[in-house]
């Protein structure tokens, strides 16, 4: 006959209750793509993509710059 202890069914139950209240584990978030390189580390141009979302981050860029990148994506979208 196979006796069990009380500290194997304590563990057990401990073991039990832990995995049931486990976080899930988070999706892994998309590297960024550098679209242009800067002298300055603070200075960027990159994008990450996710499933349905596109996320473009511009940094310490002229505002002209941006504005026309702005622009050129409007004028894209409308076609």
């Amino acid at each position: 006959m196979n006796s069990v202890t009380k500290d194997e069914v304590t563990e057990y139950i401990l073991k039990a209750f832990d995995s049931a209240f486990e976080k899930p584990a988070k999706p892994e978030k998309p590297a960024p793509v550098t679209l242009a390189d800067f002298d300055s580390p603070f200075k960027y141009a990159r994008y990450t993509r996710s499933d349905r979302k596109v996320t473009i981050e511009l940094s310490r860029l002229n505002v002209a710059l941006v504005d026309d990148i702005l622009e050129m994506i409007k004028e894209r979208l409308e076609r």
